[in-house]
């Protein structure tokens, strides 16, 4: 019996000639971060990155291992989507300049103490109830903009 398969091939020029027409219809100064988290979805990360690397103005992912292999394979900002919890976890963001996120209040203490040496940003849940505080908890965003 024959097993079903299936492949995927990713054209890159064809993803960096969408990159470029989507760059085309917004503004000039808008930027373009590819999210390449686990593994570029699969699809091999270090071929991803240096097949995206001149076309993106930075790439996101959710784990600080893959944050830290991608630093290894670009130079351009990094966003580590998910945040972390622990003073070995920001050295290593700041060893490695790679940005992160704020996705709940717990995480303002601790993050203060590396606010001249990261640069945060902040993730708000808009209703897909995944990460960040609700987005009618706007009381508390004073609280996170003044860190």
């Amino acid at each position: 019996m024959i097993q079903p398969n299936s492949e995927l091939i990713i054209d890159y020029e064809l993803v960096r000639k969408n990159i470029q027409l989507i760059r085309e219809k917004i503004s000039p100064s808008s930027k373009f971060m590819a999210i390449v988290k686990s593994n570029a979805y699969g699809h091999d990360l270090n071929t991803t990155v240096r097949a995206l690397n001149e076309s993106v103005d930075g790439f996101g992912v959710v784990r600080l291992e893959e944050a830290i292999h991608l630093r290894e394979q670009s130079d351009l900002p990094i966003l580590m989507m998910q945040g972390v919890y622990s003073t070995e976890a920001y050295d290593e963001l700041k060893k490695n300049e790679i940005w992160t996120t704020l996705h709940s209040l717990a995480q303002i203490p601790l993050a203060h103490q590396y606010i001249d040496d990261l640069v945060f940003w902040i993730k708000i849940n808009t209703g897909m109830n995944r990460l960040g505080p609700v987005s009618y908890t706007h009381l508390t965003l004073p609280t996170i903009y003044s860190v």
